[in-house]
């Protein structure tokens, strides 16, 4: 009894199948849609429902061999039919209507001679089922290419390509972009984020970290090959890091790739993918699998049919009609939990041993941070990105403790995207951590192979001290600074306060000398000093007596300090 009902329900969902055409309409113009084409193809489908269900209310009239003898001949004739009309591509597909016409007359030779057995009502529906799919192809293949939707005649790919790798291609680095068939003695490094690494909202692109660190090493380090790039995308996590480096990056290789996530990747699902229930882990598994299924040569052959482009519209029709469940966004389950997190962090690792390079973690910072201690305590994603830099024994760059100190400054646009300002020190960090502190073995050996002075001296061409005017007002400014590169001790010192007032002090050389300055009232009028200091040649100065802008000089100040 219960057999017979799903039948009765089987065939009542044959039988109402066909009205959905009311509901969805077909992918047509609107000048070629009529109702009058709405009834030819509302009863062509009702033929082939019927004929589809014809093997089921044959088999009890007819006896068996007469039955198979009918559905192997109805078969071949359909087969004849609809491989007459096919489209010609199909008969260019490594003879396929040559092997079905011989696969089937086999087929039909073993049922006769009972070397086969197959039931009747299974003949009929699959002679039926692809004569139904080769003679609807011919069908609307003969249609008019302006007859159809774009949806249709060109059918998008199922898993596109990765928007953030399709943006690198089309020159997404914000800033350079580097060359792959370039000399390979220069340094290479590669930062890579999401929105606060890219710079956002900052319009000029020579206010991002990556940008500030290469004027950074142009102006301390001359002569050396240091060639540095912006890759950070708004919206990347971790995973799309992953992704990138392994699909785009290691092309231009790259010596030192600095990685600054985790804010996007504890934000809520949908992620980066957009589907829902799913981390970006997992959706990129999954987009993984549809890239590999689309890769398949017998799916891209089917794909280039119009009717798998009406099968996709009118799926896609439909699915609209079902009411969406569970697609309302997560607030509990992040785009990547910090296990996932820590994950993705491994693989990085595995593939900077592949492609010999070197990663460097840079700790994101929120606006009002805290120091790394605190802020470690309740941040899991610290927690991992520590354990996995002393694992590995990886750089790992922290400018948290410098915002925490400052969190009371203006350093911060939002949450989370730092201004001019909070970028400064970003690259200041990160130049310390790659260029004065190369404790890490890896990347000596990469400042080797590179022609890189591991030992060179923190030159600059300005150094800005800011200090409360109380404590200058009873105290003298004791400075020690070098000129590293200077050929004489006939070199001057100059110190700008509050960029009103001008001190200057000859006998800066090549060796360490200590240089004592005190400062008058009037110099003191705000309270915070801001106090500029610049060296160059007793040749550069002006007029004015103050040091010519271009003629400032590399110099290293060693030490400073107040004394009374």
């Amino acid at each position: 009894m219960i057999r017979k009902i799903w039948k009765a329900f089987g065939f009542l969902i044959l039988l109402a199948a066909p009205l959905l055409l009311l509901a969805i309409k077909l992918p047509l113009r609107p000048e070629v849609y009529t109702p009058r084409f709405d009834h030819l193809v509302l009863i062509f489908l009702y033929a082939c429902v019927l004929l589809l269900i014809a093997g089921k209310l044959l088999a009890p009239i007819v006896d068996r061999s007469r039955a198979v003898v009918y559905g192997a001949s109805l078969l071949i004739a359909a087969l004849f039919a609809g491989l007459m009309s096919a489209p010609q591509e199909l008969w260019n597909y490594r003879g396929l209507p040559a092997c079905g016409l011989l696969l089937f007359t086999a087929f039909t030779w073993g049922v006769l001679s009972r070397a086969i057995t197959f039931p009747a009502p299974a003949i009929l529906s699959l002679m039926l089922m692809l004569n139904f799919f080769l003679l609807s192809e011919a069908v609307l293949d003969s249609l008019p290419e302006k007859a159809l939707l774009k949806t249709v005649t060109n059918v998008p790919p199922i898993a596109p390509e990765d928007r953030g790798n399709v943006l690198f291609r089309r020159n997404g680095f914000r800033g350079l972009r580097p060359c792959v068939d370039c000399p390979r003695d220069s340094l290479r490094i590669f930062t890579m984020g999401g929105s606060s690494t890219f710079g956002t909202p900052m319009f000029y692109r020579n206010d991002s970290y990556t940008a500030r660190l290469r004027r950074i090493v142009e102006e301390r380090r001359p002569g050396e090959k240091i060639e540095i790039y912006n890759a950070g995308i708004p919206g990347y996590g971790i995973m799309q890091i992953l992704d990138s480096i392994e699909k785009v990056i290691v092309k231009y290789r790259p010596d030192i790739i600095t990685i600054c996530a985790w804010f996007n990747d504890h934000s809520a699902i949908p992620g980066w993918y957009g589907f829902y229930g799913k981390s970006d882990k997992e959706a990129h598994e999954l987009v993984a699998l549809l890239r590999k299924i689309e890769g398949n040569r017998y799916y891209k052959k089917v794909s280039g049919t119009r009717l798998y482009g009406v099968f996709r519209y009118a799926l896609l029709k439909a699915r609209d009609l079902i009411p969406k469940i569970g697609t309302e966004r997560s607030k509990r389950r992040p785009r990547m939990s910090p296990d996932e997190f820590a994950w993705a962090m491994e693989q990085i690792v595995s593939l900077s041993k592949k492609h010999d390079f070197l990663p460097v973690i840079i700790l994101e910072a929120t606006n009002r941070t805290a120091n790394l201690k605190a802020a470690s305590r309740k941040n899991k994603y610290y927690r991992r990105m520590l354990e996995i830099s002393k694992v590995h024994n990886i750089p790992l760059v922290n400018p948290l403790d410098e915002f925490g100190k400052r969190k009371e400054e203006w350093l911060f646009y939002d949450f989370i995207h730092p201004n001019q300002a909070g970028h400064q020190i970003i690259a200041e960090k990160l130049y310390s951590k790659l260029f004065l502190d190369p404790g890490n073995k890896a990347l000596r050996e990469i400042y080797k192979s590179k022609g890189i002075d591991a030992q060179r001296p923190d030159a600059r061409k300005e150094y800005v001290l800011q200090i409360p005017s109380p404590s200058l007002q009873h105290s003298a400014l004791k400075l020690r600074v070098s000129m590293p590169e200077a050929n004489d001790s006939d070199n001057l010192l100059e110190l700008v306060i509050n960029g009103d007032h001008t001190l200057i002090q000859t006998g800066v050389g090549n060796q360490p000398k200590d240089f004592i300055f005190r400062f008058d009232s009037a110099s003191l009028n705000r309270p915070i000093t801001d106090i500029r200091i610049r060296a160059g040649s007793v040749s550069q100065l002006s007029s004015s007596g103050t040091l010519k802008a271009e003629g400032a000089q590399l110099f290293q100040l060693e030490h400073f300090e107040l004394r009374e």
